[in-house]
């Protein structure tokens, strides 16, 4: 017979909603697994981790905030942000709290959108250091290229 009863396509929905919620965990990130129901703390991560750090480790730190500092004496503080951005990720990334907190504090202040929000976030001190003990052990899990 062509047709299908209600219980039938009833119970073809539910199958596809369980599906949907299966896929729907399994495509979840290493980063979501890590942060589980603080979604705050994932937004946060999501827009500062680094996804290779190799490649700034080997420019360093130090010429990093020496590039964000130029800028801030050139006037270009988008560019400032950026690089003081990458800073504070690289920091992340090498478990540098005061680091953190002082280059995404820069960031805070150069940012007019959405990111100010996300910068602001590593103002308080308690944050910085449940981001950062989250950033370290997603490193761990994931390791990005070396």
């Amino acid at each position: 017979m062509p047709f299908k009863s209600l219980r039938q396509k009833r119970k073809e929905r539910e199958e596809k909603t369980k599906m949907k919620e299966l896929m729907k965990e399994l495509r979840k990130s290493k980063l979501e697994e890590i942060c589980g129901e603080d979604k705050e703390l994932y937004e946060v991560l999501s827009n500062t981790l680094l996804l290779n750090p190799s490649q700034l480790k080997n420019e360093g730190i130090e010429s990093l905030l020496e590039k964000a500092k130029n800028y801030e004496r050139s006037n270009e503080e988008g560019r400032a942000r950026i690089a003081y951005h990458a800073a504070g990720g690289l920091a992340l990334y090498l478990g540098d709290l005061g680091l953190v907190r002082e280059c995404f504090k820069k960031c805070e202040e150069k940012s007019s959108s959405k990111m100010r929000e996300i910068y602001k976030f590593f103002s308080n001190e308690e944050n910085a250091k449940r981001a950062l003990k989250i950033a370290q052990e997603y490193y761990k899990k994931v390791k990005p290229y070396s």
